[in-house]
């Protein structure tokens, strides 16, 4: 699920960035996983050539040839607040430097009988998965049989990984189990919180924010999308929601308003585009949800893509609530 391209050594991980922006992953607007796959591959060579340079320099150190040097972030909420550690590794067989595909290749390879298919969805860190990628990952799942596990992974298998696995369990629900249910909508009872502000956090503990509203005008359908895709956050969530996983989005999305609230003032637009990325990513997919319970049960005959492109006012309410989002 990641757009930054992704190289393995001796086991490690390890991505490029830019040298004056070290601690935030590198973007690439409209790439393609095919795209990445060819980054990948010139990144593999270029540690390559100067691996090869350093070894064929006569008047290096021996100590220095097959050395690579990289940096190690230490973790912090906010990129300010990490500090880079450099360390060093060796190549020494140039197997033991792959890209990602290329060690899920060598997976395959340890058994036979071992079947594994790898799809690359190039998402940006912490956003939403463009459209075109909604409708990539139905091309990659909807053929799946019930008995296929199917893993996701990005940089700290939190955001990203839990976009997938969400989007995932829609496609199940809807496509291969082709049933369309109706699921209990989250909402505040004013009898159990009196209080105005209790009443508004308690609110916004179950998504319910003023660009929803404005969703719901325009497609009242959107109100059962969001009611199952706010029961799959919650099995995709943490264990207190009843979930096995890392990451609930409605909780992220208040998260960062108690981090914008409390956070001294040079750190808060941090914050705020944070949560304008969280509230896109909700909007998003209470949209392909919204499509799915819409169009699977007419065999997905137009893409997510075009549903959108159909009503393309949608895609104004999400970028007009995400801009102007503050935690109402």
């Amino acid at each position: 699920m990641r757009q930054e391209p992704v190289v393995y050594l001796n086991g490690q991980s390890f991505t490029p960035r830019l040298q004056d922006r070290m601690n935030e992953n590198m973007e690439f607007p409209g790439a393609t996983g095919d795209d990445i796959e060819w980054l990948q591959d010139q990144f593999v060579g270029s540690i390559k050539a100067k691996v090869d340079a350093v070894k064929n320099d006569r008047y290096a150190d021996e100590e220095e040839k097959g050395k690579v040097r990289y940096y190690r972030d230490t973790y912090a909420e906010h990129p300010e607040d990490r500090k880079n550690i450099e360390y060093s590794v060796h190549l020494d067989n140039e197997e033991d430097l792959v890209t990602l595909s290329g060690l899920y290749e060598q997976l395959k390879k340890i058994d036979d009988s071992f079947n594994l298919d790898y799809a690359r969805m190039p998402i940006v860190d912490e956003k939403a998965p463009r459209e075109c990628d909604f409708d990539a990952m139905v091309t990659e799942l909807k053929g799946v049989d019930a008995n296929t596990a199917c893993v996701f992974n990005c940089q700290m298998g939190k955001g990203r990984t839990t976009t997938g696995m969400i989007v995932a369990c829609l496609i199940k629900d809807l496509v291969q189990a082709g049933e369309v249910k109706d699921f209990p909508l989250l909402k505040a009872d004013k009898n159990e919180f009196p209080d105005d502000e209790e009443f508004v956090e308690e609110e916004h503990r179950f998504g319910n924010y003023e660009v929803m509203e404005k969703l719901y005008k325009y497609i009242p359908e959107a109100r059962q999308g969001k009611a199952h895709v706010d029961h799959i956050i919650d099995l995709c969530g943490t264990p207190k929601e009843g979930g096995t996983g890392l990451q609930n989005l409605r909780e992220c999305i208040q998260w960062t308003e108690e981090k914008f609230n409390f956070e001294p003032k040079l750190k808060k637009p941090f914050w705020k585009q944070m949560s304008k990325n969280f509230i896109e990513r909700y909007c998003y997919l209470i949209m392909f949800a919204t499509y799915l319970r819409e169009r699977a049960p007419r065999d997905l005959d137009i893409n997510f893509t075009l549903w959108m492109d159909i009503r393309a006012e949608i895609r104004e309410i999400i970028v007009h609530g995400a801009r102007d989002f503050n935690f109402m």
